[in-house]
């Protein structure tokens, strides 16, 4: 039977994988010396001996260290099990993300979708305030606490001051492409605040529609676009999504003051519609550290899923 595995010398248990992307893998898992209950984001390990993918990954966690909000998921340690093994220990959040309450509900009701975003504001403007643009802006990266808090995650592709700790060339293009501003699609390295704009506005866009927010900037050239959109919200959306940043709200702050301004106008929540917060029974006790491995003796990362064995491949 294949046993489930620890990190760092056995400071960190993990229990359960909660999610798995492109480049990393994010897991439930018990720190033993706190005695708390994390998440663990772990760089599969064909990109862990790529210097370039290791440093932003790294840099990801010193992003997210500098940033103490309500609204921004916080970084508690970052680290090397062997050398092959890196990982980032997060506040774990566990209501899910705003697309998974799209996946399970359809398109959110919009008083309750703009009551979602302006916290995404408050988080945002933190960052900016710290001369850090996310960059990738969307309800993937949006996770939701159990008492429906909204906390912004995923600074992985994010640009810090004047330095770009993500390294990123002149030119390149990164991040998400329908939630991306026009100028990003072109030089993700030549953007400000206003592209943080722009990918909030889609998110909006895309929590009431429940549809991808493809080419929002034509949306007042072609209005079947904001088909279904509450009118209260249209010339919001499109203000944030202009082509042209210089069009655009300033910053998430002034978007946030917009969207405060026109919740009155927007209807109550309808009864009966499910809270932001997906829950999901989930062990509390702490699991027994003697079925653990260190992670350096295994080829695999194993959990256990509520203490009944499985094997993730990263």
């Amino acid at each position: 039977m294949n046993q489930p595995t620890s990190l760092a010398d056995g400071r960190y248990l993990l229990v359960k994988q909660l999610g798995e992307g492109g480049m990393a893998s994010v897991y439930r898992a018990y720190d033993q010396r706190l005695q708390v209950w994390r998440a663990v984001k772990i760089l599969s390990p064909e990109y862990a001996d790529k210097k370039k993918i290791a440093k932003r990954f790294e840099a990801e966690a010193q992003t997210m260290a500098l940033l103490e909000h309500r609204n921004i998921v916080r970084v508690y340690d970052v680290g090397r099990d062997g050398a092959d093994i890196a990982y980032i220990v997060m506040e774990l959040v566990e209501g899910g993300c705003l697309v998974d309450w799209l996946e399970v509900n359809g398109p959110m009701p919009p008083r309750m979708a703009v009551e979602a975003v302006m916290e995404v504001c408050e988080g945002l403007q933190a960052a900016h305030d710290k001369g850090v643009i996310h960059r990738d802006i969307k309800p993937h990266n949006v996770m939701v606490t159990l008492d429906g808090v909204c906390k912004v995650t995923d600074f992985g592709i994010a640009r810090v001051g004047d330095s770009d700790h993500s390294q990123t060339k002149t030119g390149s293009v990164m991040g998400t492409w329908g939630y991306m501003a026009p100028e990003q699609r072109t030089d993700a390295k030549n953007v400000d605040v206003r592209a943080d704009v722009y990918a909030v506005g889609a998110t909006l866009y895309s929590l009431v529609t429940d549809r991808m927010p493809m080419d929002l900037f034509a949306a007042e050239r072609n209005a079947s676009i904001l088909d279904g959109v509450h009118e209260a919200i249209v010339p919001l959306l499109i203000k944030a999504t202009e082509y042209d940043r210089e069009d655009r709200f300033e910053s998430v702050k002034a978007l946030r003051e917009a969207l405060g301004a026109v919740l009155d106008q927007l209807p109550e929540v309808p009864t009966g519609v499910e809270p932001l917060a997906l829950r999901a029974s989930e062990p509390t006790a702490p699991p027994d550290p003697t079925v653990f491995r260190p992670a350096t003796e295994v080829k695999t990362i194993r959990t256990t899923a509520n203490f009944d064995l499985s094997e993730h491949t990263l």
